[in-house]
């Protein structure tokens, strides 16, 4: 947990834009934050991670706090898809979930991605 209340998220569908106010996470209290935002282009492979807000010294991804995380992915399947990105900075988890027409639905590797974080 490196605390703190500003984290972006970050990956291809956003240009890596690690200061893009449209993926700025909204801390919800408690460690937790959250952001749902529209991604336009179809991929079954989106990258993406968290990273301190205009920075890249403090990252959290698919291999935990690190300066050079490794990523996670999700798919989508149609232009113009919501997706809600989920990070809990105290748990060290991330996930991002793309809702179903009828329900919302978590998707496995190509849309949760979660990690729990590694004790140092």
């Amino acid at each position: 947990n490196l605390g703190g209340s500003n984290w972006t998220i970050v990956g291809a569908f956003q240009g890596w834009n690690n200061a893009n106010p449209a993926t700025a996470l909204v801390d919800q209290g408690g460690g937790i934050f959250t952001l749902t935002t529209t991604v336009a282009v179809v991929a079954p492979n989106h990258e993406f991670k968290v990273t301190r807000t205009g920075g890249w010294a403090d990252q959290f991804g698919s291999n935990g706090w690190t300066g050079n995380s490794g990523t996670f992915t999700f798919a989508t399947t149609a232009a113009d898809q919501q997706v809600t990105f989920t990070f809990n900075a105290v748990e060290g988890t991330l996930a991002a979930v793309i809702p179903e027409p009828a329900s919302a639905a978590l998707l496995a590797l190509g849309g949760l991605a979660m990690l729990k974080r590694r004790s140092a």
